[in-house]
């Protein structure tokens, strides 16, 4: 039995089409947890760019960094708009994709040393963060003065 082969070759993407691949991949790789490579996967655009990278095609890849460029730049702008008007919405959110995205990284299987890693971690920033809490407030009062 033979191993499938994968032909990857040129496609007829048209400009915009690069242009806003590059936009939605990057912008979303201001967000925690969403790699952008799944960006392309899902808009059927990840063999072309790898392509496109392999040929070293510059108006195609340039097309696409200004894409990138855009898209980050304007992302950030909106996010963050929109994330000061809502800030514990966005807090939770990003903590969600976060967790959601850190299945890939734990461990299958939790031995005592694991756990203990873990226990060891979420203490320290449980005790950085206290420390922090009591910085905030007393640089606070001196402020008032």
């Amino acid at each position: 039995m033979q191993e499938p082969v994968f032909i990857m070759g040129k496609s007829e993407v048209l400009w915009p089409v690069l242009i806003v691949a590059g936009a939605l991949s990057t912008a979303t790789m201001l967000l925690p947890g969403v790699p952008g490579s799944a960006v392309l996967i899902v808009m059927g655009m990840y063999d072309d760019i790898l392509f496109y990278l392999k040929e070293f095609l510059l108006v195609e890849l340039l097309l696409f960094g200004a894409g990138s460029v855009v898209g980050i730049l304007l992302f950030a702008r909106v996010l963050e708009k929109v994330y000061f008007k809502h800030q514990v919405f966005f807090a939770f959110l990003f903590a969600g994709l976060i967790a959601g995205s850190s299945w890939a990284v734990f461990p299958t299987v939790w031995g005592l040393l694991e756990v203990l890693l873990f226990l060891a971690g979420f203490g320290l920033i449980w005790f950085w963060e206290g420390k922090e809490r009591v910085n905030r407030s007393r640089d606070g009062e001196h402020g008032k003065n």
